[in-house]
């Protein structure tokens, strides 16, 4: 018997975007799929379209949820995916057949992760390297090293008991870097993690998503993040562990010192004494 793949798609206000990111998912060869869309209490067509999408396919549930943000729509997809496996999409974006072809690697690992597509202006170009935010880490036999986006959620497939047993979910207070927190998360349990260098994703990098505008109260986030795993490596024995997530914190200090003067005075000057501080 194939194996279930549960695919959890975050909706909020995606009327423009969702026919293309759900036709891209029922148009796959693999058909044993449960498609769950998460309709965060949007405002505009989008709760309408995931019902009309319910209607033409019986692998696809529709769950109505008052708008808690996308870590809360993850975590309720989460709850109520029953495939052996999962993975996130944003409504935004959308798959490409190949996700088909990455299922047969699965085998016995906790987290696949693939590289992916980046979709800017209407040109696609393959992302395996993108800024500081890709790194190479030790896969848990230490005789590969993995090329992944850490930043990213949706380029990775998960065992569904490995997040159960972990109990791990998505933090609802942070507005950016969740997808961070949460893979760190997974990478200070023992897992299984593997790199197949197959891409599938098409990230779509559009000027009306969470990431386009970064408040001040979103980069404090990005603090927070790096605050939590610097609390991780003080309990950490593992030496190349330790020097990778030192690395990571480095880099998203970076990035609030980059953004910092784009900030009120007040405020800029908050975040740089909170840098130092760090």
């Amino acid at each position: 018997m194939s194996i279930k793949i549960s695919i959890i798609i975050p909706c909020y206000n995606v009327e423009k975007y969702l026919d293309k990111c759900v036709q891209s998912i029922v148009n796959q060869t693999y058909k044993n799929l449960e498609i769950i869309l998460i309709n965060d209490g949007s405002l505009d067509k989008t709760a309408d379209i995931c019902d009309e999408w319910a209607k033409r396919d019986d692998r696809i549930k529709v769950i109505h949820k008052l708008n808690g943000g996308v870590s809360s729509a993850r975590n309720e997809g989460i709850r109520i995916a029953t495939g052996e496996f999962l993975t996130f999409i944003d409504s935004d974006d959308y798959v490409t057949p190949e996700f088909s072809d990455v299922i047969k690697f699965l085998k016995n690992n906790d987290i696949l992760c693939v590289p992916y597509y980046e979709l800017r202006n209407g040109k696609i170009s393959r992302i395996e390297r993108i800024g500081l935010r890709n790194k190479y880490v030790e896969n848990i036999d230490k005789k590969r090293r993995l090329l992944i986006n850490y930043n990213m959620v949706c380029n990775k497939i998960y065992r569904y008991n490995w997040l159960k047993n972990n109990c791990l979910k998505f933090d609802t207070k942070l507005k950016i870097a969740e997808d961070l927190k949460f893979f760190i998360s997974n990478c200070v349990n023992k897992c299984k993690m593997d790199y197949i260098g197959i891409p599938y994703y098409v990230y779509n990098r559009n000027n009306e998503s969470v990431m386009a505008n970064v408040s001040f109260n979103k980069i404090c986030n990005t603090l927070d993040v790096s605050k939590y795993i610097i609390d991780l490596t003080r309990e950490m024995s593992d030496k190349a562990k330790v020097t990778f997530f030192k690395k990571i914190i480095c880099e998203n200090l970076l990035s609030v010192f980059i953004r910092s003067n784009s900030y009120e005075e007040n405020q800029n000057q908050y975040l740089q004494n909170e840098l130092i501080k760090l």
